[in-house]
């Protein structure tokens, strides 16, 4: 299928030529020309959230020290572990190759970028042409870009995961309102409350569309849901309705994470359980900005603070940053690693559905850190 094709100038051929820089009959002449911002204000997120302002590629001055270790570490450490998603009836990576991904939601197929997808395709090219919709611009996670959806395919439909139905959409971000990887975390969180001898209190920061914080109600968790975008709180309550789960006890907060559990912390509020999916870059509802290498430390350093004395889980995970899963897991000991439990790290990975039924290849797609009590 074809790309969108690229803006089109005008011809410049018949256009005065303008004067160098610094050139001009009485000598060396100093640039006057406007210079442009070296900064750009980034574009929404997949949820409608503005995004903040590029940061230079040179390491970022943090704002506010790190924090101190806690002390030594006596958590058990296990590191380079691989949390696999094999999809499930309603979820599929059907074929990966040339940059784009084959994907099955529901009753959609559809076709998205992924720059991890360097290898040959597997399925023949009629089965991509047939997708119902293909992402086409941008192949970042920040960067916009539009669906060309065939006849008859609209913006959303139903799809749905361990019995909760939720409504996927066609985002101007490439997003479709769930990672499916994610499931295998999700699985373990749902578990772990399940076997809890108490309900545990659970709050999911950067919550996006709220599948972690229905499971988890749904497991028995009473959960706090907060994210900076309205829009994603609103996609969020109506996943609750079509689940089934409005009586659940979850709370919907609209809210900067930081802000928010800087005033925990004031507060005195604790949760058993933390899950942390915050975006590179961000910007809050009042235009608080997020940088995620500057502000995870204290980020993290708070959810050490509001964390109940008798603890289940954290749960950290990142998307489409230029860094290992180790400076997540050092991070993370240093806040964690004095707790006596386990503390694991490693990648979230996708595994492919050949044309037969069996497993194909992996395809990595985030990193992940977390500790978790014995």
């Amino acid at each position: 299928m074809a790309r969108r094709p690229p803006n089109r100038d005008r011809d410049k051929s018949q256009e005065p030529r303008a004067a160098r820089p610094g050139s001009g009959k009485h000598g060396p002449q100093p640039d006057k020309r406007p210079q442009p911002d070296k900064r750009r204000r980034e574009d929404a997120d997949a949820t409608g959230r503005p995004r903040g302002l590029m940061k230079p590629s040179a390491a970022p001055v943090p704002r506010r020290p790190a924090p101190k270790p806690r002390g030594p570490r006596i958590s058990r450490e296990t590191l380079g572990l691989l949390l696999q998603t094999d999809g499930w009836d309603q979820y599929r990576l059907l074929d990966m190759g040339e940059g784009e991904k084959l994907e099955r939601y529901g009753d959609l197929v559809v076709v998205r970028p992924e720059p991890q997808a360097m290898g040959a395709r597997r399925r023949p090219a009629k089965e991509w042409d047939a997708a119902g919709a293909v992402f086409t611009g941008d192949v970042e996670e920040e960067g916009p870009g539009r669906w060309r959806q065939a006849p008859g395919i609209g913006e959303s439909w139903p799809m749905a995961i361990d019995g909760i139905d939720f409504i996927c959409r066609l985002t101007a971000f490439r997003h479709v309102g769930i990672f499916p990887e994610q499931k295998v975390q999700w699985d373990w969180m749902a578990g772990r409350i399940r076997a809890a001898d108490r309900p545990l209190k659970v709050l999911n920061l950067f919550g996006y569309t709220g599948l972690a914080s229905l499971i988890a109600a749904k497991a028995g968790a009473e959960v706090t849901h907060v994210d900076a975008s309205k829009k994603a709180i609103g996609w969020a309550r109506e996943n609750q309705s079509l689940a089934g789960l409005d009586s659940a006890p979850i709370r919907w907060l609209c809210d900067d994470a930081v802000k928010f559990c800087e005033r925990e912390v004031r507060r005195g509020n604790s949760y058993d359980g933390i899950l942390l999916d915050p975006p590179k870059f961000g910007r809050g509802p009042d235009g608080e900005v997020w940088s995620l290498f500057e502000d995870l430390p204290h980020m993290l350093d708070l959810c050490r603070q509001i964390l109940s004395p008798k603890p289940s889980f954290v749960v950290l995970t990142a998307y489409s940053i230029r860094a290992s899963f180790i400076a997540g897991h050092e991070l993370m000991g240093d806040l964690f690693g004095d707790l006596a439990g386990n503390l694991e790290s490693g990648e979230l990975v996708l595994r492919e559905t050949t044309a037969d039924g069996t497993p194909g290849r992996a395809l990595s797609t985030s990193m992940y850190t977390r500790w978790s009590a014995p």
